[in-house]
């Protein structure tokens, strides 16, 4: 009878176990159906205020060291090379003699010229004194007109000849000295690419000379960067095969004209103190500074964002990443310049990767 009555005791305590759990775990589940919210996801994001600033730094060009004089030697007649006079890297002298072309066969051309020319003025001397001797007698009828007009014909004649021999004297003299090369400048001889006994062709280069005193940068400008030469006309550049020294040069020439294909100016610098290292052909490194009065804003180049195919920005409004359309304007060492659709301390969102408008975002 016990064991009966502890049974149904049991089984009365599970039943009230399970209404009360029924009815504790319904209200407990209805009050969290009232309570809950909606689940959003927020990005966190990295924010930037922008400002106009007007623009610093500097644009970089890449150009070429150059003599800024350097002249070729070159033969203006064919012929044996008679003798040399210099060795390359040779420091020359204006006007140093460096070779004799067929000198020695033209040096006689000389002299045959210069024989006929003395030989053709004593025959005109002759002529001459013959034909004044015929013009007295002629004057006072005391001989034939056929004489007068023999005497006279032979002094034009010998007077032609002298003209003619005095030619080819003249001739054979600048043959003379087109055989002998001079230095055109003071300078280093740069190769030599003859050697004695050598015959060459007409206008055969032989040496040249690069004056190194004297040094030029000869690069092109971009015609966005043009207006940076108005500006300024002292620039600092750097040389690749001197690492780690700045120089200084300034504006000698820009070109008038662009260049169709590229845009861009030729422009010379010279080189305001050349260093003894610095050689013709060397890279060099020149920054422009950037100057523009205007104040403008810039942003970072990866602040950028695309969305329906416009280049823009996402910006922060009311929690949300708005993206708004901008227009672009020059582009300088990464950052980009705004022309449009951005205002001052506007909130930028500067990692837009995966964002789209109305995300809900945090900073």
């Amino acid at each position: 009878m016990k064991k009966n009555i502890s049974i149904k005791a049991g089984v009365f305590f599970e039943a009230c176990l399970l209404m009360f759990s029924i009815f504790g775990c319904g209200d407990k589940a209805e009050t969290s159906v009232e309570t809950e919210t909606p689940h959003t996801n927020v990005r966190f994001v990295k924010v930037r205020s922008v400002n106009a600033i007007p623009p610093r730094g500097t644009v970089e060009y890449v150009g070429v060291l150059l003599a800024h004089r350097k002249v070729n030697v070159s033969s203006e007649i064919g012929g044996t090379i008679e003798k040399l006079y210099f060795e390359k890297g040779e420091s020359v002298r204006k006007a140093k003699l460096l070779a004799e072309v067929s000198s020695t066969s033209i040096s006689l051309e000389v002299r045959r010229a210069r024989a006929a020319l003395e030989e053709a003025k004593a025959a005109l001397s002759e002529a001459k004194s013959s034909f004044r001797r015929i013009k007295n007698l002629h004057d006072i009828n005391a001989v034939a007109e056929s004489e007068y007009d023999y005497a006279k014909r032979s002094s034009d004649m010998a007077r032609a000849n002298v003209e003619k021999a005095g030619a080819a004297f003249a001739q054979a003299e600048d043959q003379l000295k087109k055989s002998r090369l001079h230095a055109p400048i003071d300078g280093i001889i740069a190769f030599r690419d003859v050697e004695d006994g050598e015959v060459i062709a007409q206008g055969t280069t032989i040496t040249q000379v690069v004056n190194l005193e004297h040094l030029k940068i000869k690069l092109s400008v971009g015609e966005k960067d043009i207006h940076i030469l108005e500006k300024h006309k002292h620039f600092r550049f750097t040389v690749e095969a001197i690492p780690e020294e700045t120089f200084s040069c300034q504006e000698f020439f820009i070109s008038p004209t662009a260049d169709p294909a590229t845009r861009s100016f030729p422009v010379e610098m010279i080189v305001t103190k050349p260093d003894r290292r610095m050689a013709d052909g060397m890279t060099v490194k020149i920054k422009l500074p950037l100057v523009n009065v205007k104040k403008t804003i810039k942003v970072h180049s990866a602040w950028l964002a695309e969305e329906d195919g416009t280049i823009g920005l996402y910006i922060v409004k009311d929690g949300k990443a708005s993206f708004t359309q901008i227009t672009l304007g020059a582009y300088y060492d990464q950052r980009v310049e705004i022309l449009s659709g951005l205002s001052n301390q506007q909130l930028v969102i500067t990692n837009p990767a995966g964002l789209k408008s109305g995300d809900p975002v945090k900073y």
